[in-house]
């Protein structure tokens, strides 16, 4: 795939918080960071594939999700909301699959532009702690494209529209990956996993589920949701 992994030299723990000593990486001065490159399609096809990819189906790598979203659920107020939005996501999600099995894999699941450089011909790729063994394809894709986007509190529901179309820039890694039909239970699995990953953190912290992410993230996903929900055929379920 044209990769490159940092060398860790070492790690300290000073006062809590756990330091990493590793090679630097900076990117040429004439490379564009930012764009979805064939090298950035060969990477997560490749790491997706990769040995000791998780082979169990999908309700498996569901069930901890689902522990956090419980979680969620009884704290009430914004985290039940928040866990309601994840449900919504995971039905559409399910309604769209049908009932077709779902191949798990690598994901980086921090895959953005920042995380990733090309230098000298190869993708130097950073901040590992989140990766997962059995999670689902095309995670990283859309983190890559969307993620950028909220952060800056671009919020376009027609983004997601473009991104699962025929013309979506992910298409090329989905048929890497053997992915047939429909994207769009994938986008809704990104935005699940998404979600229950910072509303939990914001739980396991203390901290308030104002949080202007989360919020941002909630509200494009509620927003595409229901976008997607007008436009199925009378009589499908979301």
């Amino acid at each position: 795939a044209g990769l490159k992994v940092p060398r860790l030299y070492g790690t300290a723990e000073i006062d809590g918080v756990v330091y990493s000593v590793q090679e630097a990486c900076l990117p040429l001065p004439s490379v564009r960071v930012g764009e979805w490159t064939d090298r950035h399609r060969r990477f997560c096809g490749a790491l997706f594939t990769s040995a000791g990819a998780g082979t169990g189906d999908l309700r498996a790598a569901l069930a901890s999700r689902e522990a956090l979203r419980a979680k969620l659920d009884a704290l009430g107020g914004e985290a039940r909301r928040l866990a309601g939005t994840c449900a919504r996501l995971l039905a559409l999600a399910d309604s769209e699959l049908g009932g077709r099995p779902v191949r798990l894999g690598w994901v980086h699941r921090d895959f953005t532009p920042w995380n990733t450089m090309p230098v000298s011909g190869a993708l130097t790729v950073v901040d590992w702690e989140w990766a997962e063994p059995g999670w689902v394809p095309l995670h990283d894709a859309f983190h890559f494209h969307l993620f950028p986007d909220i952060l800056r509190g671009e919020i376009d529901p027609a983004q997601w529209e473009r991104l699962v179309g025929d013309e979506s820039p992910l298409a090329g890694l989905a048929r890497d990956l053997g992915i047939h039909g429909a994207l769009t239970p994938y986008a809704a699995l990104y935005l699940y996993d998404t979600l229950i990953f910072y509303g939990d953190a914001l739980a396991s912290d203390g901290k308030s589920f104002d949080d202007s992410l989360l919020q941002r993230l909630r509200r494009l996903a509620e927003a595409w949701a229901e976008r997607h929900s007008a436009m199925l055929p009378s009589g499908s379920v979301a």
